[in-house]
């Protein structure tokens, strides 16, 4: 997380927030492509699950965000609950920090201090603006920010060394990421199989992109932080093309 505080007339402050947002292959084809330093806009979400399988995405991303009930936000809008044998356990919130919104759920009771800590990554719902036209479906207000990173990283999917016998469910699993840096958003991203001996059942590509959110004025002239640099080739030419074979894996590496 970066935090920049500039003084306004000796009172006010600015706050850029920039948080690391996962777009996958099943929002990425309705969303308007983007380059780096433009600006998009995401409905975002999150859950502890999600902050477990996608903690090495972002080298350890952490924050602790205040929250609203959807009932705040909206006069007449009802709350929502999680039940467990017909009791509330949970309600869904809305983490909001720095023009950043993100929809979540914590758990019942709830603290005095309504703030709640977010990790790994942040889910895209859905774009902000989708190319097919249709109307968003998210309950929480777009984030939008300025694009400072994208990368395209291969995570291995399958059972963990460690599960106890008999665990059946796949997960992502921790240390397997390959990452490539962009300088635009592809085409798409992929689901493949893991070449042989490889971690895994197959491989599933994350689109990660770094978003910076806040008072856009107050950061005009900041320069980006430090980035590895990349060439200015087309996006599918920074993809892992071969699998352990030495075979091209998709058309997108046939440039």
């Amino acid at each position: 997380m970066i935090d920049r505080a500039q003084p306004c007339d000796g009172v006010m402050t600015q706050r850029l927030l920039t948080v690391p947002i996962v777009i996958k292959s099943d929002v990425l084809p309705y969303t308007v492509p983007f380059h780096l330093g433009g600006q998009i806009g995401v409905h975002l979400s999150w859950t502890p699950t999600l902050g477990r399988w996608w903690c090495d995405l972002s080298e350890g991303w952490r924050s602790t965000m205040p929250f609203r009930l959807h009932s705040e936000i909206a006069a007449e809008t009802l709350d929502t609950y999680v039940t467990q044998g017909g009791r509330p356990v949970a309600v869904d919130v809305v983490a909001e920090l720095a023009g950043v919104r993100v929809a979540t759920t914590v758990d019942l009771p709830l603290q005095v201090a309504h703030r709640v800590e977010l990790s790994g990554a942040l889910n895209v719902l859905e774009p902000a603006d989708r190319v097919d036209g249709r109307p968003s479906r998210a309950r929480v207000l777009p984030t939008i920010g300025r694009v400072d990173r994208i990368r395209m990283i291969s995570v291995a999917i399958g059972i963990p060394s460690e599960a106890p016998d008999g665990w059946i469910a796949s997960q992502y699993l921790l240390g397997t990421a390959r990452e490539y840096e962009l300088r635009r958003s592809p085409v798409g991203v992929y689901t493949y199989p893991t070449a042989e001996g490889d971690e895994g059942d197959y491989r599933e590509e994350l689109l990660v992109v770094d978003l910076t959110c806040g008072d856009e004025s107050a950061d005009r002239d900041l320069p980006y932080r430090d980035r590895p640099q990349v060439a200015d080739f087309p996006a599918r030419s920074l993809t892992d093309c071969r699998l352990g074979n030495g075979r091209m894996r998709d058309d997108r590496c046939s440039a």
